[in-house]
């Protein structure tokens, strides 16, 4: 980035710090405000055209909204833990006294993200994932004082607050981690058994197998359900194809376990896994799959960081000029991030791209040969802050 480009960015920055910037209608309209318990976090910044500077407190910075009206920085954190001494150069020194619990998703690291996925795509696949991880969140585990951040970037925190949370060692949040992530998932622990006197006939006892009651079995149950349904409506052929792709299940099985699927999806859906006899193997298979496809994902190592730095919410994202924005829970559903995270006016802004450049923000995808364009302010910034442009 040349010092020209820079400067224009540290100034329109500087702008937005300063309140002349008014923020998007979605989440706090009111830009910046200090975390809880601002004086007992570590905070950190990156200047324009220079590397972070961090162990700051509070007290070394002033008044957030001074300081950052005159510093600019382009990427501003703090911590997620409290100390007694945040400014401490050295983390043993900083006396840690709890930390924030912190859900990280991020478009690239999605099972199912896609090299051919385009930014609004990566961004659409990044909310369903945080609205199944708030599932967990909120209902499995419990907690209620949350805050959601879209990143600015490509993806999503989650803040816990909870009082429960905050003297967790890096140990018991990695429990957290492999419980929404199913991790160690044990498809023959799912079941319970109930012995049944002999029926039909039948003089010997038999042992009829049950999901186990739980959050996790109430998930899988309904994914079953899911699934049976959509092999119940296909072709008869193709549901037998289907069903012939799990191991040991021949002709035979699979035209039971179809029949099974069209007429006693009741049964499925109260637990009952006794409705296709024999098939044991295939209910932990197909259990294993339900796991693996509504298991939730986050970023391990920042969940487990109790000493982590996080973007603070309100500020810009320098690698974008998106809003880091906070949202209320009922706006998820509706907020664009590509629309509703963009701060920068629609003004025309004279930029030259040194190549050919190609991207997507504000709704739009920008095209264009080497050369001096005209570019929406919001798009000139995302350009030049990814190196793609550069002022003319």
């Amino acid at each position: 980035m040349d010092d020209r480009t820079r400067a224009y960015l540290r100034g329109r920055f500087g702008d937005y710090y300063r309140g002349s910037i008014t923020p998007p209608d979605f989440g706090d309209s009111d830009g910046v405000e200090e975390p809880r318990a601002s004086q007992d976090r570590e905070w950190a910044f990156i200047s324009f055209g220079g590397g972070m500077v961090r162990h700051k407190s509070l007290l070394d910075l002033g008044s957030l909204d001074t300081w950052l009206a005159d510093t600019k920085p382009q990427h501003v954190y703090y911590s997620s833990a409290r100390y007694d001494r945040p400014e401490a150069k050295a983390m043993s020194d900083k006396d840690w006294k709890g930390a924030d619990l912190i859900f990280d998703l991020d478009a690239d690291h999605l099972r199912d993200a896609s090299p051919d996925d385009t930014y609004a795509e990566m961004l659409a696949k990044c909310k369903d994932a945080l609205l199944n991880l708030l599932t967990f969140i909120e209902g499995d585990l419990g907690f209620d004082d949350t805050v959601v951040v879209f990143s600015g970037g490509r993806g999503y925190h989650v803040h816990v607050y909870d009082d429960r949370v905050q003297e967790l060692g890096s140990d018991s949040r990695r429990e957290i981690v492999d419980y929404v992530k199913g991790t160690g998932f044990r498809a023959e622990l799912a079941f319970s058994s109930e012995t049944a006197s002999g029926d039909f006939g039948r003089k010997t006892p038999t042992e009829l197998q049950h999901l186990r009651g739980g959050a996790w079995s109430d998930r899988i149950r309904d994914w079953l359900v899911d699934y049976a349904e959509e092999v119940a409506e296909m072709e008869d052929d193709d549901a037998v194809e289907n069903l012939r792709g799990y191991e040991n299940v021949g002709e035979k099985k699979a035209r039971t376990l179809l029949e099974v699927f069209r007429d006693r999806r009741d049964e499925i859906a109260s637990g009952n896994l006794d409705v296709a006899r024999g098939a044991r193997g295939f209910w932990e298979t197909l259990l294993r799959r339900a796991v693996d496809e509504t298991s939730a994902e986050t970023d391990e190592p920042v969940t487990t960081d109790t000493r982590r730095l996080i973007r603070l919410p309100g500020s810009l994202h320098g690698g974008t000029g998106l809003r880091v924005a906070p949202l209320e829970r009922d706006e998820l559903e509706e907020f664009e991030p590509l629309r509703d995270a963009v701060v920068f006016s629609t003004r025309e802004q004279t930029v030259v791209a040194p190549e050919p450049v190609e991207f997507e923000v504000g709704g739009r995808r920008f095209n264009t040969e080497a050369g001096e364009v005209s570019f929406p302010e919001y798009a000139a910034v995302f350009g030049m802050l990814r190196g793609d442009l550069k002022l003319r």
